[in-house]
């Protein structure tokens, strides 16, 4: 991990210290359901200072792409009052005047990359944080300014930002994008101007205002101690969400992957837009292909309307909530729960009247439910109905998704948002499109960007997993993490097969190439090659494949030929071993904890029941059966 510092004196800095709050061990968990994905990683740190004119070079490219614009931001108060014994946290947003100075994020990040000679390159294997103080060379808040607007008299805060302008691809609606601390993710780079905002997305104060809230001097020793951690916490985030994240669900390895898509327009109030102009198949695939180059990316849309299912039609009915009474936003939903419980295999297993899934080594498939809603009416999940949340929480959703499919659920509203913007862009809305991506983002494993407790920031990166921006690309954080994870899951099961097979001279051929493929895979894996250590780490495993059931039996000699002439048939083969392998402890269909025990087929031991997915788990081996 390269960390260059910006903006900083140098002399503050204790790089000792600074290292020692870094995170020097990271274990990967698949956070659903809770369990070690078996990588840990080692981490290194450099801190580098680039110098003075690398950082007048790089104001002066700041204020040649500055704009500026005066307007209303939000930013909050936090405040404890005592009742008895007990103090109580009062957290209240409220408007400031402001004028506002924007950077284009794009731009910005281009311009880093390239004057990386000036900080000396991208690590080999590794990634760059860029953390900046820019209050002494570009327009900040002030705390003066700050200490006015809470005080309830007339301030103009005079903050800078980063900035992108986004396009829904199907319906239209033009985003701003204005109040982005930090940017990155089109390359191995992240950037965080730590004196940028006070913003109400990621709700952090700039550093200029942090230290004088908690009366910081820097010529103090604690001032030295307190700005190293302060550093150190944006050091946590980046390595947390971005450089080695964890997963959301357990990955899956497939030659192939196909999104199935059901549209299914409930719309009674309105035909327009037509259900089909709300989802781009191509567009999704597109970007779908992006992330696992490795593997073919296929999909089949259908489009329906709720009554042609009337079941469902009544589900759907019957599950509509029309919000909590009196509070501000209604948010009227319809019950995401009922009707997952509908479709899900688990469940009513209604799925099936929609798609047949597959899911194996050859093709992994992932529905996806697109609803369109009268209305305002988006899925929600009750949650005890969330009486005490704060006012401006919303229970709805555009997208869920829940390991065997996704929901998705768009209103009358949100396609033609553009008619209640301000200003108005008459008949402009928000289709399906940028949903599915980011929700089927999720069904391969990956997780939000800000989605630990370590640091929001990382919500303003170039990835559709990010809430924050609208794009439609996944970041190369995302393509890193998932293709790192499906090299490790190969390289293990690789390591797993060859450590079970004997050693006999009709397979020596085989257990030689696997572990040669292994190098190789490890070789590119170490040079960030990630793509090719996927390819690289499945040739393996279907050579230890080979060896395996020769070595044990499964091939009689006289079938052996040549590589060519017989892959198809020991790829067909070893997929059907493997189902084989796993049918003898093949859970039950009912989501119930099966009554007898189970073993593990690879190592023996007792296999674990996870009852969230209804299938077994083995926590040596560290995957499902």
């Amino acid at each position: 991990m390269k960390v260059v510092l910006v903006g900083f004196d140098e002399t503050l800095i204790d790089k000792d210290y600074l290292t020692w709050n870094s995170p020097e061990r990271r274990y990967q968990l698949f956070q659903i359901p809770g369990v070690s994905t078996g990588t840990e990683y080692s981490l290194n740190y450099e801190f580098v200072f680039p110098g003075t004119s690398f950082a007048d070079d790089f104001v002066q490219f700041l204020h040649s792409r500055a704009k500026t614009e005066f307007r209303q931001n939000v930013i909050w108060n936090i405040s404890f009052f005592k009742i008895k014994t007990a103090y109580y946290w009062n957290y209240t947003h409220f408007p400031v005047d402001s004028t506002n100075t924007y950077y284009p994020a794009d731009e910005v990040e281009a311009w880093l990359v390239e004057h990386e000679s000036d900080y000396g390159g991208f690590p080999e294997n590794g990634y760059v944080l860029i953390l900046a103080d820019l209050s002494n060379y570009l327009p900040s808040t002030t705390f003066d300014q700050f200490g006015l607007a809470f005080q309830g008299e007339h301030s103009v805060l005079s903050p800078h930002f980063y900035n992108k302008t986004y396009y829904d691809s199907d319906l239209g609606i033009e985003l701003y994008r204005r109040f982005m601390t930090a940017w990155g993710g089109h390359s191995r780079l992240f950037f965080a101007d730590l004196s940028a905002g006070p913003e109400e997305t990621a709700e952090q104060l700039p550093i200029q205002l942090a230290s004088a809230v908690n009366s910081i001097d820097f010529s103090s020793s604690y001032g030295r101690t307190w700005l190293n951690q302060f550093l150190s916490d944006y050091v946590w985030g980046g390595v947390q969400n971005l450089f080695t994240p964890d997963f959301v669900y357990p990955i899956n390895y497939a030659s192939s992957y196909k999104i199935k898509v059901a549209v299914i327009d409930c719309r009674t109030d309105t035909a327009d837009p037509p259900i089909e102009e709300t989802f781009d198949e191509a567009a999704a695939l597109e970007e779908l292909q992006t992330l696992v180059p490795w593997a073919q990316f296929t999909a089949e849309t259908r489009y329906a309307r709720a009554s042609d299912y009337p079941e469902l039609e009544k589900m759907i009915d019957t599950s509509m909530n029309p919000g909590a009474y009196g509070l501000p936003p209604e948010s009227p939903s319809v019950d995401a729960r009922p009707i997952y419980e509908w479709l899900t295999e688990s469940g009513q297993g209604h799925i099936k009247d929609f798609m047949e899934v597959r899911r194996d080594l050859q093709e992994f498939d992932i529905p996806v439910f697109a609803f369109a809603f009268d209305g305002e009416y988006e899925f929600g999940f009750t949650y005890k109905e969330m009486v005490a949340r704060e006012l401006d929480f919303d229970r709805t959703i555009w997208g869920v998704a829940l390991y065997d499919l996704v929901l998705i659920s768009h209103s009358s509203h949100d396609f033609k948002r553009g008619d209640f913007a301000d200003p108005l862009q008459p008949g402009k809305g928000f289709g399906f499109t940028n949903t599915v991506i980011h929700e089927v983002g999720h069904m391969l494993g990956l997780m939000h960007p800000f989605g630990t407790s370590y640091d929001p920031t990382e919500n303003f990166v170039a990835s559709v997993m990010a809430y924050y921006p609208y794009e439609y690309g996944f970041s190369i954080f995302d393509k890193d993490a998932l293709a790192r994870g499906q090299a490790d899951l190969l390289l293990r099961e690789t390591a797993q097969l060859l450590a079970q097979t004997p050693f006999v001279f009709i397979n020596a051929g085989d257990m030689s190439d696997a572990r040669g493929r292994m190098d190789q895979a490890e070789d590119a894996y170490s040079s960030m090659n990630y793509a090719d250590a996927v390819k690289n780490a499945a040739d393996a495993l279907l050579s230890a494949a080979r060896a395996r059931l020769v070595g044990a039996g499964f091939i009689p000699p006289q079938f052996l030929g040549t590589l060519q002439a017989i892959g198809a048939f020991i790829l067909g083969l070893f997929v059907a071993y493997l189902v084989f392998r796993r049918r003898k402890v093949r859970p039950s269909t009912s989501p119930m904890r099966p009554e007898r025990a189970a073993w593990c087929t690879t190592c023996g031991k007792q296999l674990t029941w996870i009852h969230e997915y209804a299938r077994w788990y083995c926590f040596n081996c560290q995957k499902y059966q």
